[in-house]
C-alpha cells in the first residue's frame, strides 16, 4: 500500500471544490513561519471568537485578496496547537476586538 498522497487523488474527491483554496495555500506553513515568520499574531478576545474551535491565536495573511487564516487553540500554559486553515473573500473579515501582538521571535521545539 502506498501511503503517499498526491493531488491527483484530492482532485478526484467530490468535496475538492470546497476545499480547493486551503490546498492551494498551505505553503502559508513554510512561507511565513520559516521563510519570511510572521510578525504579527492577533490574540483573539471572546467577543471575537464567534465559533465553536475556541481559537486563542490567528495569523493572517493576505495573498490575491484572499485573507488565510490560521487559528490556534492553548492546549497547555504557552503551548498552542494548529484547528483551523481556511481562505476568505471577505475583505471586513477581521478580529476588530482583539489585540495585535508584535512578534520578535518565533521559536519551534
Amino acid at each position: 500500500m502506498n501511503d503517499e498522497i498526491v493531488r491527483k487523488d484530492i482532485e478526484r474527491n467530490k468535496a475538492y471544490g470546497s476545499i480547493k483554496e486551503r490546498i492551494d495555500s498551505i505553503d502559508i506553513f513554510r512561507r511565513k513561519f520559516i521563510d519570511d515568520p510572521f510578525t504579527e499574531v492577533i490574540l483573539v478576545n471572546k467577543t471575537d471568537n464567534r465559533n465553536s474551535m475556541r481559537l486563542n491565536l490567528v495569523f493572517k495573511d493576505e495573498r490575491r485578496s484572499r485573507k488565510i487564516i490560521i487559528g490556534l487553540r492553548k492546549i497547555h500554559d504557552s503551548v498552542y496547537v494548529p484547528v483551523t486553515l481556511f481562505v476568505t473573500k471577505n475583505r471586513n473579515f477581521d478580529y476588530a476586538h482583539s489585540k495585535r501582538i508584535k512578534m520578535d521571535e518565533l521559536s519551534w521545539f
